[in-house]
């Protein structure tokens, strides 16, 4: 700890980078049926590159493998998306986060509101 004497300590440089990730803050429908396909709208900022959204169910915090979104486009601006999510006619019902994988990492995968789908009959 610190210098010896007659020693000059040498300086030291760091860099940090910080990048924003991707925030999810509306969406829309908010509830779709068991067995329905739907367009999903997603606004929000840094969405550019997308290349999933996943599907959280709230109750257990478990990734759901029954509903599944394609054909994601993203706007120019990373600003909005739309895909097109199916749900399995088996899917339980119930309330869904859903999170945005994008080049920039991934929303929130917390219940704040704003990125939940329900699922109902």
């Amino acid at each position: 700890y610190g210098t010896p004497p007659n020693n000059v300590a040498a300086p030291v440089y760091a860099a940090v980078s910080a990048t924003a990730g991707p925030v999810l803050s509306s969406l829309t429908p908010a509830t779709i049926a068991q067995g329905a396909a739907v367009t999903l709208t997603v606004n929000g900022a840094n969405l550019a590159g997308a290349s999933s959204i996943r599907f959280i169910n709230a109750s257990n915090g478990t990734l759901e493998s029954n509903i599944t979104a394609t054909n994601i486009v993203v706007n120019g601006g990373g600003t909005s998306l739309t895909a097109t999510v199916t749900v399995n006619a088996a899917t339980t019902t119930g309330k869904r986060i859903v999170s945005i994988v994008a080049t920039a990492g991934s929303t929130l995968i917390d219940d704040v509101g704003t990125n939940t789908i329900d699922i109902v009959p």
